[in-house]
């Protein structure tokens, strides 16, 4: 047996070296006060470290850099992939994700793997490392992926290529959190790939958040003077001129931009700066002789973008001229210089339309329409009777087309569609008029600071706060069926099917590009938001989503402690599934879900709860309170977002329905005629009785259905009982219940 003194010595020299009694926590504490003191005893802080049996994710990666740069000793190169790894999978916001994406790619380490290097890249940017956010949206502005379910390779991501077209849309690039505005903010400062950084400026901005793409310009003319930047700031202030006002647009600061253009010989300027004179009534004695110089200079063939662009701009804009001026013998002659061109192949067309051409006839207007020219898809529509396109270019402010609705709709004698596209009508031809008769009308509702719905179905609003996305009109809109609020602005539905964002200017307020076209074409239905994102259920089935990215704004799922995803499928599986057959949308305070068709459910939200869940229900419909949602299947039961397993069944009856009520803290359920309120408790007692049941909701009359509809610009409820009245049902915030009301008193 040892003595006792010779125990006391043992405990005494395992505590002076560290082997007993010490925990995780004494190391980490040691390591970290080595660092403040500057010590440069790499030996002592790498023994510490190879101590700590349960790592944080700072002392992890910590561990990772000393065998990697060999501190301290020789380093176990094998030990540092699963090192990074484990500080990522404990949530590490520093340089761990990315570290470990650069040591996968480079593929010489043990465990390495290249095709993880996009999924690390893209976690370190969520995550929050600037650089990351900025190589991540390099790599997609410069990659074209073709499938979304495809790895891109490492030489895709390293090899800069010219921004492809179609390289928003066809990977989703507008949806990524971080991509269209890094992307534009690093390629302003390369002026090595100017042409893509404008590229990627009309994709990401154009038309919607213009304000940007200048600065972005204007940040490039500081390192680049460059004739086609000071050529695109000219074609921007010549577009925000002609939004502004139909009538005698200004163009003297579009006009600066492209004289500065035209001194450093870009031949695109030199067209533009011509048409401005043609716009503004000049004698086409000042401007004809500039574009046929172009035309003769810009010789067919010719390989420089530039000069291709200029003489095709030309071409077309002498071709309109002539045939506008009754002279078709002369724009004929120019169609024929380029026949691809969609104007040339409209021209070749009402030749052909003249000599009795049939078959050639048919086939011009089916190519100028395929490439884009707006008569010739009109007349196309035409021919084909396709009402549906004949619509959509009504909706979108095309005068012809809003004449055939016009006339479609006198033929038929609907007196309230005669009465929207003669409104619409007037205010495509003549936008001063259409704000006059609108102001002059009686305010119904003011939603904010200088916006107000009036009387005559129309929004007016101010031109400085508010940015109008995704429709023609400027300043004042009308036939406007109703308004409903997102997180930071509204979104409004035309009597016309044409939807709209009107949205504060911070650019967390505005939507992307591709989401005002199909809001502007689909309309919505329904509209769901919380503090810092919004998402909207449109008419064809599709859900958008803007906002805080890490708050429910995207789509696109999380990476965060998930970076071992085998493609990048995974993380659009969310974004994909919500892109049809979605009946259903709902928040909470801080999230939101998506019923589809086949009872699939999706929700998501606040990212500090975890990723987005997908699982299959029996619901017919989902309803949400501020901290439930409520599903309407066999019965009614409702679930916590945050803890799904924590349910509660509010009906037991199979035909038992949810009646949606906006704002409201709790769920309506109507069953067997009867309505019957359930609220949510307050204070202590919403832990063992989350929700109060109210009786004696409505009881006067039998209720037989409900029906959601717009009334004076807002969206209401409205109850149907066995009489055929109509009552509208609100909630009424200081008493907590629901109210009843006559709707035409609503």
């Amino acid at each position: 047996m040892l003595s006792l003194s010779r125990v006391c010595l043992l405990v005494v020299m395992l505590l002076a070296s560290g082997s007993v009694l010490a925990t995780d926590a004494d190391y980490i504490e040691e390591i970290g006060q080595l660092f403040a003191q500057g010590s440069n005893d790499q030996a002592r802080i790498r023994t510490l470290l190879e101590r700590i049996e349960n790592h944080t994710a700072s002392s992890a990666a910590t561990l990772a850099l000393y065998h990697q740069k060999s501190f301290g000793g020789a380093g176990d190169m094998s030990q540092v992939i699963p090192l990074y790894a484990q500080s990522v999978a404990l949530g590490s916001r520093t340089t761990a994700a990315l570290e470990l994406a650069f040591l996968h790619r480079e593929g010489e380490l043990q465990g390495s793997d290249p095709s993880q290097f996009a999924n690390y890249l893209f976690l370190s940017a969520q995550l929050g490392h600037t650089s990351a956010q900025r190589l991540a949206a390099y790599a997609l502005a410069k990659t074209d992926f073709v499938a979304h379910d495809d790895e891109p390779s490492i030489e895709q991501l390293a090899t800069p290529r010219k921004m492809p077209s179609t390289a928003v849309s066809a990977y989703g690039l507008s949806d990524f959190p971080y991509s269209p505005r890094m992307a534009v903010y690093l390629l302003s400062t390369q002026g090595d790939h100017q042409k893509d950084y404008l590229a990627l400026c009309e994709q990401a901005y154009f038309p919607h958040l213009p304000d940007q793409c200048e600065r972005g310009l204007r940040t490039s003319l500081v390192r680049v003077k460059d004739g086609e930047v000071y050529n695109r700031l000219g074609e921007y202030y010549a577009s925000v001129a002609r939004q502004a006002t139909s009538v005698s647009p200004d163009m003297r600061q579009a006009e600066q931009f492209y004289q500065q253009a035209v001194r450093r010989s870009n031949p695109v300027a030199v067209v533009n700066l011509a048409l401005v004179a043609a716009d503004a009534g000049k004698p086409p004695e000042e401007w004809v002789p500039t574009l046929q110089k172009v035309i003769d200079e810009g010789v067919a063939g010719s390989d420089e973008q530039p000069l291709v662009t200029a003489r095709q701009r030309a071409i077309e804009a002498l071709i309109r001229f002539y045939r506008q001026h009754d002279n078709n013998s002369i724009a004929h002659y120019y169609a024929g210089l380029d026949p691809t061109l969609p104007e040339s192949l409209y021209q070749l067309y009402l030749v052909a339309d003249e000599e009795w051409r049939t078959y050639e006839m048919n086939q011009y207007l089916a190519q100028s329409a395929a490439a884009g020219h707006e008569e010739a898809i009109y007349r196309d529509a035409e021919n084909r009777r396709d009402d549906k396109l004949i619509a959509t270019l009504a909706v979108n402010g095309y005068a012809p087309a809003i004449k055939s609705r016009l006339e479609s709709a006198k033929w038929q004698s609907n007196s309230a569609s005669v009465e929207v596209w003669q409104t619409d009508l007037s205010c495509v031809e003549d936008k001063l008029r259409c704000m006059t008769n609108a102001s002059e009308a009686d305010t119904v509702n003011t939603m904010a600071s200088n916006v107000a719905y009036l009387a005559n179905a129309g929004l007016r609003f101010s031109d400085r706060r508010w940015v109008l996305q995704g429709i023609q009109h400027w300043q004042t809109l009308v036939n406007v069926e109703g308004v409903i609020a997102t997180h930071c602005g509204y979104l409004g539905l035309r009597a016309t099917g044409q939807g709209f964002a009107l949205s504060e200017s911070d650019k967390a307020c505005l939507l992307d590009k591709e989401q005002v076209k199909r809001l502007s074409q689909h309309g919505f239905n329904q509209v769901a938001a919380i503090d810092d994102a919004t998402i909207a259920l449109l008419n064809n089935g599709q859900v958008i989503a803007w906002g805080d990215p890490f708050r429910g704004g995207s789509l696109l799922e999380s990476l965060i402690g998930y970076p071992s995803y085998a493609s990048l499928s995974e993380y659009r599986r969310k974004h994909d599934e919500l892109q049809q057959d979605v009946i259903e949308i709902a928040n909470t305070h801080d999230h939101f879900v998506a019923l589809k068709d086949d009872g699939t459910l999706w929700q998501w939200g606040l990212m500090q709860f975890g990723i987005s869940q997908r699982w299959v229900s029996s619901y017919r419909n989902v309803v949400g309170t501020p901290f439930w949602f409520c599903g309407e299947g066999d019965g009614i039961t409702c679930w916590q977002p945050r803890h799904r397993d924590n349910t509660i069944t509010l009906s037991t009856d199979p035909n038992a329905r949810l009646v949606p009520v906006l704002g409201a803290p709790g769920v309506l359920l109507l069953s067997n005629g009867e309505l019957v309120a359930w609220i949510e408790a307050r204070g202590q007692r919403s832990i063992q009785h989350p929700f109060e049941r109210q009786d004696t909701v409505y009881n006067q009359r039998q209720v037989t259905d409900f029906e959601t509809i717009w009334h004076k610009g807002m969206k209401k409820t409205v109850l149907v009982v066995n009489n055929g009245a109509r009552v509208w049902v609100w909630f009424d915030e200081e008493t907590r219940q629901f109210r009843f009301s006559a709707l035409d008193d609503a």
